[in-house]
């Protein structure tokens, strides 16, 4: 005779298979492929914080970091990759999510940009609202 499953180790069980997480089962198997669109919205949101952290590095270790020519570079970076986001629409959750985490990079979120705009045409778009939700 087996032992008797709990009510939790059930519940366990069924979340993790629900997950993906059951013996066998990888995650990324169950993850469908990113569009275009989406993939190069998560590599720009890379690229900006990426960007992002070199700027912290440099603040870290110059006084007046605002003063080297690497700064300068850097933040020109910002602004074609800020505005190749917003141009890009997300077609998932995956593209939103680059989307938001872009403009919480500080420099990003310090500047009038319209990727909190992009943002929200893509969430109303794919996950509805507006006026007549």
């Amino acid at each position: 005779m087996s032992p008797a499953v709990t009510r939790r180790q059930a519940l366990a069980t069924s979340a993790a298979t629900a997950l993906g997480l059951g013996a066998g089962t990888a995650a990324v198997q169950a993850a469908p492929a990113l569009s275009a669109k989406d993939r190069r919205l998560v590599a720009i949101a890379a690229e900006i914080q990426a960007t992002d952290d070199r700027l912290s590095v440099l603040s870290a270790t110059h006084e007046q970091a605002e003063d080297l020519p690497e700064w300068d570079a850097l933040i020109e970076r910002f602004t074609p990759l800020e505005e190749e986001m917003v141009e890009t629409p997300a077609d998932t959750l995956a593209g939103v999510l680059a989307k938001a985490r872009a403009a919480q990079v500080q420099p990003v979120a310090n500047c009038v940009n319209g990727i909190a705009d992009s943002l929200t045409a893509d969430l109303v778009r794919l996950f509805g609202g507006g006026a007549d939700a």
